[in-house]
């Protein structure tokens, strides 16, 4: 059930790495505090479900597949984050572990990590801010948790 006098209420909230764990149960936070909120990661059908289930409870989700690591993406993320509310808050969860021991760390596996957890937090961050400090309000929280 959604709290129509939370100050989430009608505004917006972009979760990446929404799929499970801890995007998942935020963007459930989130929604259940009013937000519509936009769910980003590259599993389609986990999206889909973590989104069915907020909506199940009452909460506004949408899915959008997202890899954060390419700027197109994310640009079309906040694109869909517009249509959504005001925007008020951005909490970058996605993220990406290839367990590997050091001297086996391909530079593949090197730039996949950095891309994602770095250059992806980057990207939605600076997506963001533009709207958050024309709005003169939002929060931007990033956690990593593999």
């Amino acid at each position: 059930m959604t709290d129509p006098g939370h100050r989430l209420a009608g505004r917006g909230a972009v979760v990446t790495g929404a799929r499970r764990g801890i995007g998942a149960a935020t963007a459930g936070a989130l929604a259940g505090a009013g937000a519509h909120v936009v769910l980003a990661a590259r599993d389609r059908d986990a999206l889909a479900s973590v989104a069915r289930g907020i909506q199940a409870a009452g909460g506004a989700a949408t899915p959008v597949p997202t890899d954060v690591s390419k700027i197109e993406e994310v640009e079309r993320l906040f694109a869909t984050a517009a249509q959504a509310g005001r925007p008020t808050a951005l909490v970058c969860a996605a993220g990406v572990l290839t367990s590997a021991p050091f001297g086996e760390t391909t530079l593949d596996i090197w730039e996949e990590t950095l891309a994602v957890n770095l250059t992806g937090s980057f990207l939605c961050c600076r997506a963001a801010f533009t709207p958050m400090s024309a709005a003169g309000e939002g929060r931007i929280v990033t956690i990593f948790s593999l």
